[in-house]
């Protein structure tokens, strides 16, 4: 029987784009020539959200360096285009969410009923329809989220294990796992890579096989030597306004409510907020999105900007008040970071992960108060919500940059809930003994 095969170092071949019918979807496709060549083991990552697909091409990262040629790998980004895997090189296959939602559609009714207007039915249908036809083309699966890769993996008939990056007992019973998927891991037998200890021994009691191997979340935070001026005594404020498509918004909201409560800030010192914008943002959207300043308020005023690469560093000033804009550079922004205003998902996690205490707010964009109620559990005192009003905003900023106490508190919890790094080298190698292993009669 023929096999579908992909190298793990370039696209692959006969895999083509093709413009799905239905609304909120995209498909990739494979024709009959992607399937000529054959390889050792073929691997399949399945993965439902943005913070998934980095963990994901971690995991490829790894694979590459410990099984060189010996594995290829294809991927089914489930939510989203999957473009942290097409920077990497990896094939993608399956058809993708692209709903308004973004994903989060099952965390409020006013979220699914536009995702049930744009195609939600038709969308779930064709992956579960793609989810059957990978049968028999891959040995091994990587699911990394929650139940919606989970269920794919079962429904193909694939030997997998888990990376359970979405759950944890710290988000409580309603959001932590469920019975559903309890019984679907045990009845694969496979393994679940768990983000923190106390969420795997919770799973072992349940009778599914769990490790805890470190959080592969925190791998992806790295250091790439930006440079971000700033003079010496200066507070640090990173903001963090997400990678989805409410990003620029996010961020504009953010610099209107600094500015509207201007005197608190300066009242605490010399304080530059720090953006940190994914490769891809739109500073001129951004601006444009910005709402003027109330009467008898300061504004924000461009100064200077460097030019030439995607590490350019912008600058804005608001009376005593920097902000500078950094792009691909959010382990730059939050190794220099006191706090956060944080307005992401991966991202916030990540900073509370590196004891960068977070403050956020509800938005009217796809993270709002639905997505709060469902994280904020989860982050226990390593953040703190308020209302999205500035001077709300303002005292709780300047409260965790002035005491070592609180900041020290809220700095261990996210430690604590997030674990420490490592982990994809540890699961790959893991993986990789399962998938060498011989298949039991």
């Amino acid at each position: 029987m023929p096999t579908t095969a992909f190298s793990p170092n370039e696209p692959a071949p006969g895999v083509r784009a093709t413009a799905d019918s239905a609304r909120g979807s995209d498909r990739v496709q494979e024709s009959p020539a992607g399937m000529a060549r054959g390889v050792q083991r073929r691997l399949l990552i399945l993965s439902n959200g943005h913070g998934e697909d980095e963990i994901g091409v971690s995991l490829v990262e790894e694979i590459r360096r410990q099984a060189h040629e010996s594995v290829s790998i294809a991927a089914w980004p489930m939510v989203g285009r999957g473009a942290a895997f097409e920077k990497s090189n990896v094939a993608r296959i399956g058809t993708q969410n692209l709903l308004p939602s973004e994903g989060f559609g099952t965390l409020s009714l006013s979220a699914f009923s536009r995702d049930l207007q744009a195609g939600w039915l038709q969308l779930h249908l064709r992956q579960l329809r793609d989810a059957r036809d990978f049968r028999g083309r891959f040995d091994f699966a990587i699911a990394v989220g929650d139940i919606v890769p989970l269920l794919a993996a079962t429904m193909g008939r694939l030997p997998f294990a888990l990376v359970g990056c979405a759950k944890s007992v710290y988000y409580g019973p309603r959001y932590g796992y469920g019975a559903m998927e309890r019984w679907l891991l045990r009845r694969a037998h496979a393994v679940c890579y768990a983000r923190d200890e106390r969420t795997a021994g919770a799973l072992l009691q349940a009778g599914v096989a769990a490790r805890y191997l470190g959080n592969p979340m925190m791998d992806r935070v790295t250091v790439r030597g930006v440079p971000l001026p700033r003079p010496p005594g200066t507070n640090v404020v990173a903001c963090l306004p997400g990678s989805r498509s409410d990003r620029e918004a996010n961020a504009a909201g953010i610099l209107h409510l600094i500015a509207e409560a201007r005197d608190v800030y300066e009242h605490v010192g010399p304080t530059h907020f720090v953006f940190a914008l994914p490769r891809d943002f739109d500073r001129l959207a951004m601006w444009r999105t910005l709402r003027p300043p109330s009467a008898g308020a300061l504004g924000w005023e461009q100064t200077t900007t460097a030019a030439g690469t995607d590490e350019a560093v912008s600058h804005a000033r608001c009376g005593q008040l920097h902000a500078l804009f950094v792009q691909d550079a959010l382990g730059d922004v939050l190794a220099v970071a006191r706090v956060a205003i944080a307005l992401a998902g991966t991202a916030n996690e990540q900073a509370v992960g590196l004891g960068v205490p977070v403050v956020t707010f509800a938005t009217s964009g796809v993270q709002g108060d639905y997505y709060l109620r469902m994280k904020m559990p989860f982050f226990g005192e390593s953040a703190i919500q308020v209302e999205p009003r500035a001077r709300d905003l303002a005292d709780a900023v300047t409260r965790i940059v002035k005491d070592d106490v609180v900041h020290a508190r809220m700095a261990s919890a996210g430690r604590e809930r997030m674990g420490r790094p490592g982990a994809s080298a540890a699961i790959v190698a893991d993986v990789l003994g399962h998938m060498r292993a011989p298949a039991t009669p």
